[in-house]
């Protein structure tokens, strides 16, 4: 009760030498489709044990997911994201799919991940800058089919792979504004 209660005089202390526990484990897994949600959508220090997806879901105010461990696969598809957007210091142990999004706001956070199998952004709509700095992704980074009128930051990345693409249907280049690869390792290709 006193996590999200406060009560004068009383003031709660974070338990000494304790391991970190997830404030959620969600098993087997989340789906969400066809939803608007209106008010701030936060997932902090979540445990996911199953797969996520999340399809054809309007957020409209601010959505975050922080400190949150993935172990299957996590696919956002035809969502629109028209607030401040988030995915900061997360766990992936599968892909994380980001495909066919609009990501409408000045510049998306998706700082200090880590990866195992690789992120994807396949034509999403990205308003400005594209920030995932200091993430570590094992597989490949791919971003295809995506325009970015504003920084892509790849800055103290450690990267398998990293292939930005165009469409290859209609041959239009991919429009990217400013490429920022600062302190970063590519290992692979």
């Amino acid at each position: 009760m006193l996590e999200t209660t406060e009560i004068e005089g009383i003031e709660r202390l974070e338990p000494a030498g304790a391991p970190e526990v997830p404030s959620a484990l969600i098993e087997p897994g989340l789906f969400i489709s066809d939803i608007r949600f209106t008010k701030k959508i936060d997932f902090i220090n979540c445990e996911f044990a199953g797969p996520v997806s999340f399809h054809n879901v309007i957020f409209e105010k601010e959505f975050t997911f922080l400190d949150n461990h993935f172990h299957e696969g996590v696919s956002l598809s035809s969502v629109q994201f028209l607030g401040t957007t988030q995915f900061r210091s997360i766990k992936a142990k599968k892909t994380f799919s980001i495909l066919n999004c609009h990501i409408d706001m000045p510049a998306i956070g998706f700082r200090a991940g880590h990866l195992d199998d690789g992120l994807m952004f396949y034509n999403t709509q990205i308003k400005g800058e594209l920030d995932l700095g200091s993430t570590v992704c094992i597989g490949t980074l791919l971003i295809r089919e995506c325009d970015i009128p504003g920084k892509l930051n790849l800055d103290s990345c450690e990267l398998e792979s990293l292939q930005l693409i165009g469409n290859d249907r209609t041959d239009k280049p991919m429009q990217l504004m400013e490429l920022s690869l600062n302190g970063t390792t590519i290992t692979g290709q």
